[in-house]
């Protein structure tokens, strides 16, 4: 059953958590632009995160069953390596509102595809409470951080990018729900930093580094992103995915238009009305699924 009744303390905290990591990454990947091609944001970002699960992927390894590796790969590639790319090449032409609101559709994928080709339970129910969160993202972009700006051809990305991630969810929920989230996350992200590594190896990624004035700047940015909003963040996903089910996991995604007006606020910008009609929204949606059982 993937939803309960009742929801611990430390679940809401970890979908929180990773609601303002995950809601911050659009500036990061943003900043990381500035200097860098989007392959090389992408591949900076998975190598260093590889390079950080490396010594727990080779004490887990041992110990994980080989039925487990083609679906931890899957869920590697899936879940890790084709988003970061087409979140990268999504960025260059649209903006961070855009990028946020359309992570929003993450749920919306999640039942979807789990209803369709992963068994998973339906209900109109959970169907209100994804559209719920789904409208009130939209809502709190729209008018309560202006127009949405960006080119809707590149937004392909970010949609394509949302359906990958519930894809993943499912699996982890269907397949991987006895696997240990730690070796998950490890396993999976070594997979992946080796192509990775060997796309980044044909840039000119050193050159850039030496020549361009922010290049340093903009690592940095990268960096803190692949440490803190996918190291860390991913081994509190894969284990609430494991414990609260994949729909209630990828709600996340409605928290990010929450942190980008938050971070808006801090930035001067004013909080009106619409920003607490859709924080509303949202907050009903979560509640809802919350209570399906």
């Amino acid at each position: 059953m993937e939803q309960t009744n009742q929801r611990s303390i430390k679940s809401w905290v970890s979908l929180i958590f990773l609601g303002i990591l995950w809601g911050s990454s659009y500036i990061f990947i943003k900043k990381g632009l500035e200097s860098f091609s989007p392959t090389q944001v992408a591949t900076i970002r998975i190598v260093t995160t590889g390079v950080a699960f490396l010594p727990i992927a080779i004490y887990h390894f041992r110990k994980t069953a080989k039925y487990f590796l083609p679906y931890i790969a899957a869920v590697g590639f899936i879940g890790s390596f084709f988003p970061a790319f087409f979140f990268s090449f999504g960025q260059t032409h649209v903006g961070s509102a855009m990028a946020g609101v359309l992570s929003s559709l993450t749920p919306l994928f999640t039942l979807i595809i789990g209803v369709f080709f992963f068994k998973q339970r339906g209900g109109y129910r959970k169907l209100i409470g994804v559209i719920l969160g789904l409208v009130g993202a939209s809502w709190l972009i729209i008018y309560g951080n202006g127009r949405l700006s960006g080119d809707w051809r590149y937004g392909l990305f970010i949609i394509a990018a949302t359906a990958f991630y519930a894809t993943s969810s499912n699996i982890i929920h269907t397949r991987l729900k006895k696997l240990n989230p730690i070796a998950l996350g490890a396993i999976s992200f070594v997979i992946i930093a080796i192509p990775s590594a060997i796309i980044l190896a044909q840039t000119n990624f050193v050159e850039i580094l030496q020549t361009h004035t922010n290049a340093w700047h903009s690592l940095y940015y990268i960096l803190f992103l692949a440490i803190f909003g996918t190291f860390f963040a991913t081994m509190v996903f894969f284990n609430l995915v494991q414990k609260e089910g994949a729909v209630f996991s990828t709600m996340v995604g409605y928290f990010f238009p929450l942190v980008a007006t938050f971070l808006g606020y801090l930035d001067g910008e004013m909080i009106r009305l619409p920003h607490f009609v859709g924080m509303a929204l949202i907050l009903s949606g979560v509640y809802i699924l919350r209570r399906v059982d």
